[in-house]
């Protein structure tokens, strides 16, 4: 079965860390999956900011690209984390994928997130844990959810439970 999994929450939930755990545990049992931190697909120093409508025209393609290459190999379950604004950006990631996806949304108080990135002193770390906040209040992906998650759990937990709510090897 071919299917992927968008794991979403605001920043500093532990939407990648989750993800990684979740692919770890299914290469332990050789399953043919990919981990995708949509982030990654995204982030270029193009010269300017021009905000999420910049980070949606470089990372959709890109996806589409990788996944063509994964799909080519044989992949069946795809872990993907990225934070969305709203419902038409799950659309987005559904049209671009072609094939099932539900969507797992991370919900965690910003206190938590606050333990998270406060002991890191950098300035970069203190915008993050504004823009969380920013994240919560807004309430970015609320009501797009499949499946809702505590994110205050352990991670190994979270994943087990993910992965059996799929039907992904639990």
């Amino acid at each position: 079965m071919l299917e992927a999994v968008l794991i979403i929450g605001p920043y500093g939930s532990g939407k990648s860390t989750l993800a990684a755990e979740m692919s770890y545990l299914l290469e332990r049992r050789h399953a043919p999956h990919a981990m995708l931190d949509l982030d990654y697909l995204g982030w270029a120093g193009t010269g300017g900011d021009a905000g999420r409508e910049a980070d949606l025209a470089m990372t959709l393609p890109n996806l589409a690209a990788v996944t063509a290459n994964y799909l080519a190999a044989g992949i069946r379950w795809y872990i993907l984390a990225w934070y969305i604004e709203d419902g038409s950006e799950v659309q987005a990631v559904r049209q671009v994928l072609g094939f099932p996806m539900r969507v797992a949304r991370l919900e965690i108080p910003l206190d938590v997130i606050g333990q998270r990135l406060g002991p890191d002193p950098t300035a970069e770390r203190q915008d993050n844990l504004r823009e969380a906040a920013r994240q919560i209040e807004s309430g970015g992906g609320v009501g797009s959810e499949d499946i809702l998650l505590s994110g205050d759990r352990p991670v190994r937990e979270l994943a087990e439970d993910l992965l059996a709510r799929l039907g992904w090897m639990y």
